[in-house]
């Protein structure tokens, strides 16, 4: 979790979901993520971003597996 906190920061994920995964005008809140995408489908959609999530301006994360995992621990955690 905490090595997926630093991905997180260094990502840039905190410029649009903001810090925490609490939501920002750019990007919604990704606490509670874990009720709509398990880690797989979390992965997918960070690798190959939905329709909606590109057309919000969201890249692929292109980062290595375990990155990835730490990423989706992360995410995971925020409540």
């Amino acid at each position: 979790v905490a090595k997926g906190k630093e991905t997180y920061a260094a990502q840039g994920c905190d410029a649009c979901h903001g810090d925490g995964g609490v939501g920002t005008a750019a990007a919604p809140k990704l606490t509670g993520v874990t009720t709509k995408y398990n880690a797989s489908a979390m992965a997918g959609v960070l690798r190959k971003p939905t329709a909606a999530m590109d057309k919000g301006g969201m890249q692929p994360v292109e980062i290595s597996d375990p990155e990835l995992n730490a990423l989706i621990a992360y995410v995971r955690s925020l409540r």
